[in-house]
């Protein structure tokens, strides 16, 4: 019997890794923002990383005032 083991990666690590896989001239890259999991960043921490890798969509699924105050003034 033959295992496989999986990687644990957090999940705002696998989506940059993911990211960073794509030609980013070509298109833009965006990115959908959850908020169940534990050891999340911040709002502002989240919101520099995204500035940081250029990525310039973002998809909430839920109103959060935090977050949204966090990408004000960002152009995300």
């Amino acid at each position: 019997m033959s295992g496989v083991r999986m990687l644990a990666l957090s999940p705002m690590l696998m989506l940059l890794l993911m990211a960073s896989f794509f030609d980013t001239t070509a298109g833009q890259i965006g990115i959908c923002y959850g908020e169940y999991g534990n050891n999340l960043p911040s709002n502002s921490e989240a919101v520099a990383m995204y500035k940081q890798y250029n990525i310039r969509r973002m998809r909430m699924y839920s109103h959060n005032p935090n977050a949204l105050d966090a990408l004000r003034g960002s152009n995300i």
